[in-house]
């Protein structure tokens, strides 16, 4: 396996762990704490399928940019995936940095539920281009 290969499995790696971090706090009752970790799964993810195609991001920023612009805008990957990828850093950066937000069961179910289609998503595309 090849450098990038291994790269691409590592981002596959994390996105999973942090899918099953996810599923954890939920189940604790740690919303906030699971939304965070639901929005990792959708980051390694997408970093992912950027680095199959050679596309190197060096931020958050740069990820959901470059999504756009290489997988959203050309067709490649449905628009709702693209939304996914915005709502959920947009909860995560809620849950982590304002204290006072609320989360609830249903909010992060449904973070964790988007989370685990773009993953299965990106993973699909990932491995019938290999």
């Amino acid at each position: 396996m090849g450098q990038m290969a291994s790269k691409i499995e590592g981002e596959l790696n994390r996105a999973e762990d942090s899918l099953k971090a996810a599923e954890q706090l939920l189940e604790f009752g740690l919303f906030a704490d699971s939304v965070s970790r639901s929005y990792y799964a959708v980051y390694h993810s997408a970093r992912a399928i950027l680095l199959k195609h050679s596309l190197i991001p060096k931020t958050h920023k740069g990820v959901a940019s470059l999504f756009a612009q290489h997988f959203v805008k050309t067709g490649k990957i449905p628009k709702e995936f693209m939304v996914i990828l915005k709502e959920e850093k947009e909860d995560r950066e809620l849950g982590d940095y304002e204290p006072l937000e609320e989360f609830d069961f249903q909010r992060a179910e449904k973070r964790l539920n988007d989370a685990r289609r773009f993953l299965l998503q990106m993973e699909k595309l990932i491995h019938q281009s290999l």
